[in-house]
């Protein structure tokens, strides 16, 4: 139970815990981009929830994948679905990315990838995921930025309930 639990606090943002907005880098207004194309926004995720399991997968090497997936409600993107995944050891430690995708209610997907070390601050551990702009679709195609995710997670039930913020440029 150590060994999963360790797994989960150090796999993604769907992790962590925090109200602090001076995490969110930039934060200052939104701004539309001098080439007119081009908007950066503040998004807000006001609430997701769900559940994280471990599953069969041929993708992984030793065929283990731990999928984190649910839904919620963010500025931008309205209802949203997301599934993240990583493959995993028979450990539980993980030997891949761990990358997302979140799919708003009229299909545009942002795709992210965690890309830089989970960090403590004020006792609770922080997950910074990056868009990943060849992956995203519709408005969102070719779209950048970050987000960083905070909130409560139930190891036993295997569930979460989170918010977030960051910045998309689409």
């Amino acid at each position: 139970m150590k060994k999963l639990m360790f797994l989960f606090l150090s796999l993604s943002i769907f992790f962590a815990g925090c109200d602090n907005d001076a995490l969110i880098p930039d934060s200052d207004a939104d701004a539309v981009l001098k080439s007119g194309k081009m908007v950066e926004q503040t998004i807000k995720f006001i609430q997701s929830s769900g559940v994280m399991e471990v599953v069969q997968n041929d993708a992984c090497d030793n065929g283990m994948l731990l999928l984190v997936d649910g839904d919620g409600q963010a500025s931008h993107i309205g209802h949203f679905t997301v599934i993240n995944t990583t493959c995993v050891d028979e450990n539980f430690n993980p030997v891949s990315p761990l990358i997302g995708e979140i799919t708003a209610a009229n299909g545009d997907k942002i795709c992210t990838m965690v890309t830089k070390e989970p960090w403590m601050e004020n006792g609770v551990i922080h997950y910074y995921y990056e868009i990943q702009p060849e992956l995203c679709t519709g408005r969102f195609e070719n779209a950048t930025g970050y987000i960083i995710m905070w909130g409560d997670i139930d190891f036993i039930a295997m569930t979460w309930d989170l918010k977030g913020e960051g910045k998309i440029t689409y």
